[in-house]
């Protein structure tokens, strides 16, 4: 059995998707793939003294990654869990009442406009993206949960003593130090073999084919 350092494997996994451009939002119709991976960077929240990867995400269908990420700065909580999340924190501390974040964190109500544009705000002045090409669907959900797993091996969580997750309403975001729920833990880790095709994938998205 191979023995897996995390510490170095969380190392690898920021080296190799430093390179890839960073967008903010809003951003330029055509300047993100259509399909693929995208890692969300956080002002304030740096490992090593470059910024960390805050959030991995993906989409379920084919062509659909732009408007997967026009989703988070939507004013429409229940149109992306990314949402959910960093609102239940802006709202933990604005000292709103928990009752009133549990209404938040449910998908069958609608969001309060003032966190709504909160959460936009914050989208758009504190959080930046860059995006991994990945043309097969069964390509772009391995390395979404490969990353994920990569990110979260660690023994604690790599964010700072004042990072805002750590009032998230999910006790899973706040332990992982990530502004994610899904493939926290995951044993499926990157290897060497996988650890070589998201690097060809980063290249390709740095270098696209031509027609």
């Amino acid at each position: 059995m191979v023995i897996v350092d995390p510490l170095n494997l969380y190392r690898q996994v920021h080296e190799l998707t430093r390179s890839l451009p960073v967008h903010r939002w809003p951003f330029v119709a055509g300047a993100v793939p259509r399909n693929g991976v995208y890692v969300v960077y956080e002002e304030g929240e740096d490992f090593e003294g470059q910024p960390r990867i805050a959030r991995v995400g993906s989409h379920e269908r084919p062509g659909r990654l732009p408007g997967r990420l026009r989703d988070h700065c939507s004013n429409n909580k229940n149109g992306s869990i990314f949402r959910k999340h960093l609102g239940s924190a802006l709202m933990k501390k604005r000292d709103y009442p928990d009752a009133e974040i549990a209404r938040w964190m449910r998908s069958d109500t609608r969001g309060w406009p003032e966190v709504e544009d909160a959460i936009d705000a914050q989208l758009r002045r504190r959080f930046t993206f860059a995006c991994i090409r990945a043309d097969e669907l069964f390509e772009w959900r391995d390395i979404e949960r490969r990353l994920i797993a990569s990110l979260t091996c660690l023994e604690s969580s790599p964010a700072s003593p004042g990072w805002l997750g750590q009032l998230a309403s999910n006790p899973v975001v706040r332990r992982c130090g990530m502004w994610v729920d899904k493939h926290v833990g995951d044993i499926r880790l990157f290897d060497d073999t996988s650890l070589q095709r998201l690097a060809t994938l980063i290249d390709t998205s740095l270098h696209p084919p031509t027609r």
